[in-house]
């Protein structure tokens, strides 16, 4: 579920192409070892930046984020 991938924006506060551009060196790279990631950063970034202008709690993060 969390795989999802868009073409669109789901909500105002996910993060836009050029601002990704902006942060991706800041980004770590996944290891050669080790579990295989099973959520993209951008998707965390997206979920936290979410709940900061939201103001909700984890608890009433949409769906649409994953775990």
């Amino acid at each position: 579920m969390a795989r999802t991938t868009r073409k669109t924006k789901r909500y105002p506060s996910d993060m836009t192409e050029e601002e990704r551009a902006r942060i991706a060196p800041l980004m770590l790279e996944p290891g050669r070892t080790g579990r295989p990631r099973e959520i993209e950063f951008r998707e965390v970034i997206n979920a936290v930046s979410y709940l900061v202008r939201s103001g909700c709690g984890w608890p009433m993060l949409p769906i649409h984020f994953g775990h």
